[in-house]
């Protein structure tokens, strides 16, 4: 991709060169903080580090609860300024296209009519710029760092001519539309994937392995299970444990529930420090962690290590030698089982499940430990083979992401010029990024 004939010291080291013929200013110069509130009926708005700014309900993996009295909720109307000031440094600000109501938290600006707002759009998100936020943002946790508009206005911003501003966006948009098509065929892959593996969970737990003969029983999660099997109420198997504690000792492990991946049994153990906000609960190695909060996330643990979790979290104990704690976890983390516990929720902002209704259920049980070990080891390598090809479409899709933002980042600081392609009709993507 071409450069720019003519560059020139930009004045700002984590900008470097800029070309000759644009113009730095100060964000201040295009930015106005604007609060409108005691608009309740109008939609309510989210921001995401990937998509910008969207309607709440366009999504349903956003978790956070709106408040009952939205009178305070800030004004949001298309081409204004949304900006998250506690995630800033993590990409989570954006050029709003939509009316709606935010967050009272966040900060709103209205945008000067010398800047395009697409543009600026792509220059605020991009990878100098949100190192930038990272530098002015405070706080004693990184989660709780805050941003004021104060620093916010004082940065630099990259000022070309207005009608090439326009075409920065423009060549963006229709090049990020492409790489985001890309993207979204790949995460659809990925959930096929994930499906197939929840569906291998169910088949051995609900039809054993093998098992030609089944007998009837009169379970609303259960219409049969292998003739040999036998059900057990999940209450004479395991016990919850309540030990609270408000520390995290050596050599254990955290898990809150933005750590658990949802439907695989998968966790991420919390880096560095860990600081809580209330007490958590211990649990050993062989205990099973279940999210009693919005259930259907499916959010089931075998952590394998002992630690502490966060209160949502039922910690269930073991307490007969009978039953492998590993297969009672893949019992649990079923569809079948979720679907049944999803169904007894109360509540309708924070769906919860509660243990007296789960300790109820029978659950299905090889009566023969041999026989749960086989099983055990068949799930797991069915779904590890799954497991390798999600592992490498992650990979190709966070190669595409990191060029999607390479380009933006190269174009919005005009270390290329798109200005030729506009007039010549554009480029291929692949010429940019190749692939599997």
């Amino acid at each position: 991709m071409k450069k720019y004939t003519e560059y020139k010291d930009s004045g700002v080291k984590w900008i470097g060169q800029i070309p000759s013929h644009w113009e730095i200013s100060r964000i201040r110069s295009v930015t106005k903080v604007k609060s409108i509130k005691n608009k309740p009926n109008e939609r309510l708005l989210s921001i995401y580090r990937d998509y910008g700014v969207i309607y709440k309900d366009s999504r349903d993996d956003n978790h956070n609860v709106a408040s009952e009295d939205l009178s305070t909720y800030k004004f949001v109307e298309p081409s204004d300024l949304v900006i998250n000031k506690m995630k800033a440094w993590q990409g989570s600000l954006a050029i709003s296209e939509y009316q709606g109501i935010i967050s009272p938290a966040y900060i709103i600006c209205e945008v000067s009519d010398s800047i395009y707002p697409r543009y600026l759009h792509y220059l605020l998100r991009s990878k100098g710029y949100i190192g930038a936020y990272k530098s002015i943002s405070y706080g004693v946790r990184i989660g709780q760092w805050d941003m004021r508009y104060e620093d916010f206005k004082k940065l630099p911003l990259l000022v070309p001519p207005l009608e090439e501003q326009k075409m920065i966006a423009d060549y963006l948009d229709k090049k990020l539309n492409e790489i985001d098509l890309l993207i979204e065929i790949k995460e659809k892959q990925i959930e096929l994937f994930k499906e197939k593996q929840r569906k291998i969970i169910d088949d051995y737990i609900l039809n054993g392995i093998n098992h030609k003969k089944t007998k009837k029983v009169d379970e609303v999660w259960l219409a049969s299970i292998p003739e040999d099997w036998h059900l057990i109420p999940l209450k004479h198997i395991v016990q919850e444990i309540n030990i609270s504690r408000d520390d995290i000792r050596e050599d254990e492990i955290y898990l809150s529930l933005d750590r658990i991946e949802s439907k695989t049994g998968k966790f991420k153990i919390e880096d560095g420090n860990v600081e809580f906000d209330s007490k958590v609960k211990e649990f050993k190695e062989t205990d099973i962690l279940f999210n009693k909060l919005r259930p259907y996330l499916a959010k089931v643990v075998f952590p394998k290590r002992k630690g502490v979790c966060v209160g949502e979290l039922l910690v269930l104990r073991p307490k007969v030698k009978t039953v492998l704690p590993e297969y009672l976890h893949y019992v649990l983390l079923s569809p079948s089982f979720i679907n049944l516990v999803d169904s007894s929720t109360y509540g309708t902002k924070m769906p919860r499940a509660n243990w007296e209704f789960i300790g109820n259920q029978k659950i299905p049980i090889p009566r023969k430990i041999e026989e749960q070990k086989q099983i055990v080891e068949l799930i797991k390598q069915r779904t590890q083979v799954i497991d390798d090809f999600i592992k490498y479409t992650e990979e190709y899709i966070a190669k595409i992401k990191e060029y999607r933002q390479t380009l933006i980042s190269n174009v919005v600081t005009g270390r290329f010029n798109i200005c030729h392609l506009i007039s010549k009709g554009g480029e291929e993507f692949a010429n940019g990024y190749v692939g599997a």
